[in-house]
């Protein structure tokens, strides 16, 4: 990953010497057009001009695009960028336009004649060695950075090499008198460059127009739907905006996920957009939706919710080709029985008619209740723990009782935690029946316990009686 001012520097710093070369070979080439007469190199000249002009475009379209987003630039400046570029086309097809009507006119007056010299070869060498390097520079951080208008001022320079080479050729058949390939040479030229800068001008538009690389929308669908737990891609929306691809999406994911797991899952889908998009920057929203996996009970559940309740204990019961279903749902403290209950009949009438084969619903009403004042009376309990400790053990697979916990609640009833160590081999079933079984005898031979909570561990070693 490139650090933001690391690739700020590297792209200004070329950006810069190329405005220096630009400097340096228009000069030149003016020079010796004018010394000449050579409409081939004046055309050169003025290409120049254009890539001086250009270059300086790119170098503070290149430093405003790096500026960070602000609350009136949401997505940032890179838009700078494509917009220099299309600025920097323009120009190149401008300038071709009149390099063919001053040759063709050249042609039609027979106005030809030009003075070719050392100096003309001269500088169109010159010229080729440096926009040959500066191209090369340009296109390198382009690349690295995919910054278009580095590319498009790497595309000026790199065009200059194959018009200085057709403006040289001119000038050779002008040295056996064949003044006319000289404005053939700058046509030839002006046709060259206005090939390429459409290219790059609806590349340029096509970015301004927030169109997408081919392919890139299809591999993003390809790599999110490879997500474990990503249920449908319902949308996808991606921008350009300079080097960046600013991607939103909406995936659809199981509703009965804990929020920490949905989560997980965005983070997941980030990362694999990273894969196919190094550049991205993504909005990623969860949309929890059915799915075909869920079970009864979680419809069931998720129905109850949707309403603002709270349910627990859903039991189904299958009856031959019925099926019954027991729940209870917690009310807020604030409604009344009749409240409570009327919401719990249209509860069982909704149930019944959107899960078919449900015969009958029955709500156990429950109060939702605040978290609760307890006082911890464990020190003072010794012979509640001794007749704890007693029952545990009286469970042959039970081989240790600890951290048993005596609180008084706020009406003087008693709560009730302890562990219990159980051999390891032992079935949930077994388990089950074994904590069950302690927890009644508790709630027996313990006067006033209002809960009993047993916590089983898996215990290897041998028992010691």
């Amino acid at each position: 990953m490139h650090h933001p001012s690391d690739a700020t520097n590297e792209k200004t710093s070329v950006a810069k010497s190329s405005l220096y070369g630009a400097v340096f070979i228009t000069a030149l080439k003016l020079v010796v057009g004018f010394a000449t007469g050579s409409l081939g190199i004046l055309a050169e000249a003025a290409h120049s001009a254009l890539d001086f002009l250009a270059a300086g475009v790119t170098f503070f379209a290149v430093k405003f695009a790096d500026k960070p987003a602000d609350k009136e630039h949401l997505y940032g400046h890179g838009k700078a960028e494509n917009f220099a570029a299309l600025v920097e086309t323009l120009l190149l097809l401008a300038t071709c336009i009149w390099i063919i009507n001053e040759a063709v006119e050249r042609l039609i007056t027979q106005r030809l004649e030009i003075e070719v010299s050392v100096w003309a070869y001269l500088v169109m060498g010159i010229s080729i060695v440096i926009d040959y390097s500066r191209s090369r520079a340009l296109y390198r951080v382009a690349k690295k950075y995919n910054n278009q208008a580095l590319e498009a001022d790497a595309l000026h320079f790199s065009t200059d090499i194959w018009s200085s080479a057709v403006v040289i050729l001119g000038l050779v058949f002008a040295s056996f008198h064949v003044f006319a390939a000289d404005a053939i040479a700058a046509i030839s030229v002006a046709i060259i460059v206005m090939f390429v800068s459409y290219k790059l001008g609806k590349r340029t538009i096509d970015a301004l127009m927030d169109k997408i690389p081919e392919g890139v929308y299809d591999n993003v669908l390809s790599a999110v739907r490879g997500v474990e737990g990503v249920e449908d891609i319902l949308s996808l929306r991606m921008r350009q905006g300079g080097p960046k691809i600013f991607l939103d999406m909406t995936v659809a994911v199981r509703r009965t996920l804990p929020f920490e797991i949905a989560h997980r899952i965005i983070s997941d889908i980030e990362q694999r957009i990273l894969g196919v998009l190094p550049n991205a920057d993504s909005v990623i929203h969860a949309e929890p939706v059915e799915s075909h996996a869920e079970t009864l009970e979680e419809q069931i559940r998720m129905t109850v919710a949707s309403e603002g309740m709270f349910p627990h204990h859903i039991r189904v019961y299958q009856a031959g080709e019925e099926r019954i279903v027991d729940l209870h749902i917690e009310y807020p403290r604030t409604f009344n029985f009749v409240e409570a209950h009327t919401i719990s009949e249209a509860l069982e009438k909704k149930i019944r008619e959107r899960f078919s084969g449900i015969k009958d619903v029955r709500i156990h009403i429950e109060e939702l209740v605040a978290p609760r004042t307890t006082v911890n009376i464990t020190a003072r309990s010794e012979e509640i723990i001794e007749t704890i400790r007693a029952i545990a053990h009286s469970e042959q697979e039970v081989t240790k009782c600890d951290d048993i916990v005596v609180y008084q609640l706020e009406n003087g009833k008693l709560k009730i935690a302890l562990n219990c160590a159980v051999t390891a081999h032992q079935s949930l079933e077994i388990v089950h029946a074994i904590v069950s079984r302690i927890e009644n005898k508790i709630y027996q031979q313990v006067s006033n316990v209002e809960t009993v909570l047993v916590h089983a561990e898996p215990f290897t070693e041998v028992r010691v009686e």
